[in-house]
């Protein structure tokens, strides 16, 4: 909320103190209605004096025109607002009628006919929030109150998600039923929804944990890979297949026909790759390292390039690339998102963790993501460690993830690089391989260590065990991370 509040003070003083008076960040915090994210309509100068003027005269009604100007679902496009028309309210729990929708604006209905203009997204990892500016007009209080829809196939039905998650953990064998609801999945877009299976093909993995958690994202808020209704319209449809890992490799097999530089010419994708690896190992300095990272999935998902010393253009297929951009947020990439998954599924999977060990914690952690390339986690490990984790990361196949076209390699190979070969018959670990160049062992020991002990959280625990204060799902995180390191190490 502060990166909010911190937007709307940089767009105007007057209307920051006038919601800060009203306590209206506050309610935007605590409102149930909002917890998952929200989009606020910023009002345009002249709407402001008039608010400015509602407040002086009656500072109630101010605070109830205010709650006009926030919609209660997070919407990153244009494209969103048309696919929920119908299904938007605002804070006074009533409809938000929408008149028109063209590519680039959205006019609402009402006397007034406010025009909307997108503006900005915020990446709060517990409640993201998205901008779109009035440019003209006023945005109407409503007063047809917002009906609970009824769930169909047509409709979003948040609780799918978590229906899948608790499907797969009453199963014993978590593997082989993961690769059925995926390869049921893969089958069903391939045929009803065939442009967004050919834009994700890249995307997709050898591992069908990887793949589920990936397609899926159970427990997540929002920023999905995949839109709720096309997850619904399977979810409700779908059938056990007889020969599922046949449909599986015949889905990813789909990435022969794919064109652009990377899959024409995998050398010249390798090489770059490799050049970027090469730049990080050089650096130290974790924030620096994070820093860079950052910036190449940038330029992967917003300018389709790997830029090094020399660039690599139209990386991905023009469709997966249109893609992928329209899931990212500033601040917030999901093609780094989901490469750090496959990280963390494959060392989990390795140190010896079970499938459901592995699955359910990261199922859980989801929210968190970004973890390993998040600067608020350089102080949690030893500085060591922490760098480790970070090289260990770059030199996987698993960074710049690409499925591979018809050799397998780059991007993840059956039975290599740290993903799982679907025609296996047996469920055997012993082939997964995390592809590391060991880091400079020398340069690390030369950096300063501020180790965090096992009974340095523990001691934190009880301080806040006896405070009765609530522990955050990040520090959780954190700590949980600290203790799985030193017990590694022990």
């Amino acid at each position: 909320m502060d990166s909010f509040e911190q937007y709307i003070r940089d767009a105007s003083d007057e209307l920051h103190n006038i919601m800060e008076d009203v306590e209206f960040f506050e309610l935007l915090h605590r409102s149930k209605k909002v917890k998952d994210g929200f989009t606020f309509l910023l009002p345009h100068d002249e709407y402001i004096k008039k608010l400015v003027d509602n407040y002086e005269a009656d500072a109630d009604a101010c605070y109830e025109n205010l709650k006009s100007l926030v919609v209660t679902k997070y919407l990153r496009s244009v494209s969103e607002w048309n696919a929920y028309s119908g299904q938007l309210s605002n804070l006074h729990n009533n409809n938000v009628e929408i008149k028109s929708i063209t590519n680039k604006e959205i006019k609402l209905d009402g006397n007034t006919q406010a025009t909307l203009l997108l503006g900005k997204q915020f990446s709060d990892k517990t409640q993201p929030i998205s901008i779109f500016k009035v440019s003209s007009g006023y945005v109407s209080k409503g007063s047809t109150k917002a009906k609970k829809i009824k769930q169909t196939t047509n409709n979003v039905h948040v609780s799918y998600r978590r229906d899948l998650f608790n499907l797969i953990m009453s199963k014993q064998n978590i593997y082989m039923e993961c690769l059925q609801l995926v390869a049921s999945f893969l089958k069903f877009i391939a045929t009803n929804n065939q442009d967004v299976f050919d834009a994700i093909v890249p995307f997709l993995d050898y591992c069908p944990i990887t793949n589920f958690i990936i397609l899926f994202e159970p427990s997540k808020r929002s920023c999905h890979f995949i839109d709720d209704n096309i997850i619904n319209s399977w979810f409700v449809e779908r059938t056990k297949l007889t020969n599922p890992k046949n449909i599986y490799n015949r889905c990813l097999s789909s990435a022969k026909n794919l064109t652009s530089s990377a899959y024409s010419s995998v050398a010249s994708y390798k090489k770059i790759v490799q050049e970027l690896r090469d730049d990080l190992q050089d650096i130290i300095s974790p924030s620096e390292f994070i820093t860079l990272v950052h910036s190449k999935y940038r330029d992967l998902c917003t300018k389709n390039q790997i830029i090094v010393d020399n660039t690599l253009n139209n990386v991905l297929p023009e469709a997966s690339f249109a893609y992928i951009k329209s899931r990212c947020t500033p601040g917030y990439n999901i093609k780094l998102v989901q490469d750090e998954i496959r990280t963390d599924i494959l060392s989990g999977l390795e140190s010896g963790d079970s499938y459901s060990t592995v699955f359910r914690e990261t199922c859980e952690d989801l929210n968190l993501y970004p973890k390993l390339m998040d600067m608020i986690n350089m102080d949690t490990m030893p500085k060591t460690q922490f760098l480790t984790a970070l090289y260990s990361f770059i030199n996987t196949t698993h960074f710049m993830y690409l499925l591979p076209t018809t050799d397998g390699c780059y991007g993840g190979k059956p039975g290599y690089y740290g993903d799982v070969n679907p025609t296996i018959d047996t469920d055997d670990m012993s082939t997964l391989v995390i592809d590391v160049v060991k880091p400079k062992k020398d340069q690390l020991n030369n950096v300063k260590s501020n180790s965090i002990s096992t009974q340095d959280v523990e001691e934190t625990l009880n301080n806040f065990i006896e405070s009765e204060v609530e522990i955050s799902e990040q520090l959780l995180s954190s700590m949980k991370t600290i203790v799985r390191m030193n017990t590694k190490q022990q």
